[in-house]
Formats: structure tokens, C-alpha cells, sequence
């Protein structure tokens, strides 16, 4: 079997930051065991209650798709920016520009 040189791994940096990241995979070594968990569980002390626990883990799996939506979009050659609506404007004018100037019209 053919092991992935990286793997994802969720970093807690404090209760309202926990982030997925993208970190080498370990040498395991004479008599180490390397698992992949699947699913784990969020302590009672990260959150405050049930609805928080449930928002978060939404808010991962959005994020994720989101980014993973984005990827294929780029790969696929379509110009993908990534704003606040009250940014959209100058970022529309930004690609605009840059679009032009590439030649690209």
C-alpha cells in the first residue's frame, strides 16, 4: 500500500479557531501504528451546547466544499474571486483590467 506524503489534520489554535491543515504525514516507525480516523468528536468544553457543536461542524463542511468548488472552477479556467459584497465591485473591475491587459478579450 501506498501512503500519501500529506494528510489533513483539524489544529486547534483556541475555542473559536479550529482549523483544517495540510501537514506531512509522520514516519511511523518499528512499532509505531499510523491510523486514519474518520470521524472524531468535539470536547463539551470547545463549544457551548449542542446547536454550537452542530454550526460548527456545518461551518467546516462549507468551508471545505467552498474551497474544493473553487479549485474546480479554476482548473477548469473560469476566473473565480473571492470577496465580501462590498467588495465585488473593484474586484469585478480589478479582473476586468487584468483580463485586458492579458489579452485575454
Amino acid at each position: 500500500m501506498v501512503l500519501p506524503r500529506h494528510n489533513r489534520v483539524a489544529v486547534y489554535h483556541n475555542n473559536r479557531d479550529l482549523r483544517l491543515e495540510t501537514w506531512p504525514l509522520p514516519l511511523v516507525r518499528e512499532g509505531e501504528l499510523l491510523l486514519e480516523v474518520h470521524a472524531s468528536g468535539i470536547c463539551g468544553s470547545d463549544v457551548h451546547g449542542f446547536d454550537d457543536a452542530l454550526m460548527y461542524a456545518a461551518t467546516n463542511q462549507y468551508l471545505e466544499a467552498r474551497r474544493e468548488s473553487h479549485k474546480l472552477l479554476r482548473a477548469r479556467g473560469v476566473f473565480v474571486d473571492d470577496c465580501l459584497s462590498d467588495e465585488l465591485p473593484a474586484a469585478i473591475t480589478s479582473r476586468y483590467l487584468a483580463i485586458k491587459r492579458a489579452g485575454l478579450l
